[in-house]
This record gives C-alpha cells, structure tokens and sequence, in this order.
C-alpha cells in the first residue's frame, strides 16, 4: 500500500479537511464513497500537490478547495441520469490533466475501464504513474491528442468526458467518431456557458449524426459558497 507523500504540517493539511469537505460536496446529490475511496482520493491529491511543486498541474492544492473542485466536481456525473455506475463501461478522459475525472470516477466505479489522454506528455505520465500507485487496474493513461486516438480507435468508447477542455463546437466532430453506436459524449461546463456556444454546439451535433443536447444541472456547496454545474449528453 502507499503511503501518503510527506507534507509540511499546517491544520490545512489534515486530511479530515478533505474528507469533509468532499462528503459534504457529494451528499448533495446523493453519493456517499465508502471511507477506502475517499483515503484513495486524499492520496491522489498528495501526489497533485507533489507533482505540482515540479511542473503546473493545478491551482488550486488547497485541500478543501481541491477535495470540491476537482474531486466533487468529477464525480458529479454520477448523479446524472445517464450512466450505470456499477455496470461495465468503456470511457475515455479527453485532456485529463491531472486526472480529472479519471481518477475519482476510477475509483468509485471499478467497473468501468478508463482510458485518461493527454497531449502533455509529463500530464500523461503523472496520471499512469499515480494510477500505478493508487492501485488502479481499470485506469490507463495514454499521451496522445484525441485528433490522434479518434482514427487509432475509431468507435471504442461508450462514455467521452471532456472536463475544462476547449469549446463544444471544437470537439464535438472530433468526440462523435470515437462513440460506439449509442455512445454518449458528457461535456462538464457552468450554467454561464454562452448562449452561442450551445447554439454552436447543437448544429455541430446535428452535422455528427448526434442528439441535440440534454443538460443536467446541480450545486456543489465549497465553504462558504455555492459552486454551480452543469453536465451535457450528447448521444450517438
């Protein structure tokens, strides 16, 4: 088992800040990740703050910031109507970064078998390496751009998620060859997107043979305040 990266002891630092800041986040919308899970969560975010002391994966290290923002946040699909946690599904995490939402979802969905791309290759080797310590079987890392992947595994994934990467309209053409048939693409954003990107948006989808979008929109509380969110389907 891993241990915890070593860190300079500040109350901040303690990791019931996380834990109660994530379990606060996520009962919002009906979660509750057993105590493994959220330890696995707290371990992950170590290395991020590790990691990012040698190159920039993330602003935001404060824990309890990070434990809503970026944990909170991943897991946030769960509560969408639109996928089976428990079930069997094969995902691709476009532009994961740190590996957001990979991780999270990696570990509180062990049925799903994950692939996290990035077209940084230190992003890319973080997120394989913290897999492999995490324990992560069903999570892969792959550095590689997804205009790359779409004609290296045209129609292999079930679920594409795109977490603060680029505009709808962008991505779409780009996402739509990767969907099996029924195959859903979740883009993250916030009820602020513009009115014109998802505009721009719907007739991209139209154009790749995918439904108009379907959006689902929840509240993270962070602290003393609210943060709002809001997933978009669009289905092969």
């Amino acid at each position: 088992m891993m241990r915890p990266m070593s860190e300079p002891a500040a109350p901040a630092d303690d990791p019931a800040v996380f834990r109660n800041a994530l379990l606060a986040a996520v009962a919002g919308f009906g979660l509750k990740p057993g105590p493994a899970q959220v330890e696995w969560m707290y371990r992950h975010h170590l290395l991020v703050a590790e990691a990012n002391r040698h190159f920039n994966l993330t602003r935001i290290t404060d824990p309890a910031k990070a434990a809503v923002r970026h944990y909170a946040d991943s897991l946030s699909l769960l509560a969408a109507p639109w996928v089976d946690p428990g079930g069997p599904l094969a995902v691709l995490d476009v532009g994961t970064g740190a590996g957001f939402p990979a991780v999270p979802l990696a570990l509180v969905c062990p049925a799903w078998s994950i692939t996290a791309i990035d077209g940084t290759g230190k992003k890319a080797r973080f997120v394989g390496q913290a897999a492999a310590a995490l324990g992560l079987s069903n999570l892969v890392a792959m550095h590689v751009r997804v205009e790359e992947l779409r004609s290296r595994r045209p129609a292999a994934f079930e679920l594409v998620l795109v977490r603060a990467v680029g505009a709808m309209p962008d991505l779409l053409p780009i996402a739509a060859p990767l969907l099996r048939p029924g195959g859903r693409a979740v883009f993250y954003k916030t009820p602020s997107l513009p009115t014109q990107e998802m505009e721009a948006a719907a007739r991209t989808a139209a154009r790749c043979r995918l439904s108009s979008p379907r959006t689902f929109d929840l509240t993270l509380p962070c602290g003393g305040e609210t943060l709002s969110r809001r997933l978009i389907l669009f289905q092969r």
